[in-house]
């Protein structure tokens, strides 16, 4: 690595540390012709993850679109905002340990709802709602079939 004081070419490392739970690598280095010590941070290359939407199109995945939808769906109940983004952090942890770079959004609104059914049944309808456009209140008596039939 080049040092940035004296821009010579070959530096040491003198000391690594494991930092931020296991996801960098902290490098203390010095400079054999100045002697001048630096750290330098090695970390994984973040992939963006791209959502497939609907209509085919494709954006970047923002986990607060996420936040606000499942906050929309818990206002009034006795969850609170930090399991919203405990839902979605986990949603965000799940879609990169598998290594999913493409997901689409109806994949994305089934892990909401999953978690959400977990969690408050009222909750989990709201946000079923809203996901599945229900046009009627014979969309709410399905959904609610799946409570009684369990």
């Amino acid at each position: 690595m080049r040092c940035p004081f004296c821009k010579a070419a070959d530096t040491r490392v003198i000391d690594s540390r494991v930092i931020e739970d296991g996801k960098v690598i902290k490098r203390r280095r010095v400079c054999d012709e100045c002697a001048n010590r630096f750290n330098t941070y090695e970390r994984i290359e973040n992939i963006p993850i791209v959502v497939i939407k609907n209509n085919g199109t494709k954006e970047l995945f923002e986990k607060e679109k996420i936040i606000k939808g499942i906050v929309k769906a818990i206002n009034k109940r006795p969850l609170v905002y930090d399991d919203a983004q405990k839902i979605a952090n986990d949603i965000e942890d799940y879609i990169k340990a598998k290594d999913l770079y493409e997901i689409s959004s109806k994949e994305i609104g089934n892990l909401v709802m999953d978690a959400l059914k977990k969690l408050d049944q009222v909750s989990y309808v709201r946000f079923a709602s809203v996901y599945k456009k229900f046009a009627d209140a014979e969309d709410f008596i399905e959904l609610l079939k799946e409570f009684n039939n369990r």
